[in-house]
């Protein structure tokens, strides 16, 4: 008898797991001692470019293409000096093509020809995170700054997510993920999840 599994690990980071939901498509970032006792394989859900373009309703790319969803205000208190700080804190969902970006190596994206990303603005703390290089229309360079690397389904997911403009999915799936480990002990003090769509918009710069 074939054993269908409904949950696979698409992707790893540091101690968590991108873990993709079969029955409803989504995917979230999981910490791996939270999964003990799930069944669920490793598999790489190779997306062609063209096809991720087309889910997602974009055109096609010359370098690359980027969203931007403006999140909440955060509140924390710095230590050396000591002083409270207040960051607006924006994501940028990007899809880069590797031909101009230069990255650290990623395991579940080395098949692709393409880069999927969060990048994240203003971090307080950047372990783990990567750092990638940009090539500009103009053959210069330019610093992209702290990316955190997903797997192409969980750009699908965010998006349907950032659609439904339900804060409570985005928050389970990767929010949670970035506020603890990048915005330690930072408290909201503005309005969350503020999905303003802009639309997709062209890498040049």
């Amino acid at each position: 008898m074939q054993v269908i599994f409904l949950f696979y690990n698409v992707g790893e980071y540091l101690d968590s797991v991108f873990i993709y939901d079969t029955d409803d498509g989504s995917c979230e970032l999981i910490k791996k001692s939270i999964l003990l006792g799930v069944d669920y394989v490793y598999k790489l859900v190779d997306i062609p470019l063209y096809k991720l373009l087309t889910l997602l309703g974009a055109k096609n790319i010359d370098r690359g293409i980027y969203i931007n969803y403006s999140l909440e205000s955060l509140s924390y208190t710095a230590s050396k000096p000591k002083r409270e700080y207040e960051v607006a804190l924006t994501i940028r969902l990007c899809i880069i093509k590797k031909d101009y970006i230069i990255v650290d190596k990623c395991d579940f994206l080395d098949n692709l020809d393409y880069y999927t990303c969060i990048h994240i603005d203003k971090v307080l703390r950047h372990d783990g995170l990567y750092t990638g290089v940009f090539k500009t229309e103009d053959t210069s360079y330019l610093q992209l700054g702290w990316l955190l690397p997903v797997p192409p389904v969980m750009v699908l997911w965010l998006m349907r997510v950032f659609n439904m403009e339900n804060g409570a999915l985005f928050y389970s799936s990767i929010y949670k993920f970035i506020k603890e480990s990048y915005y330690p002990n930072a408290e909201s003090i503005g309005s969350t999840f503020n999905f303003y769509n802009l639309g997709w918009e062209d890498f040049k710069s």
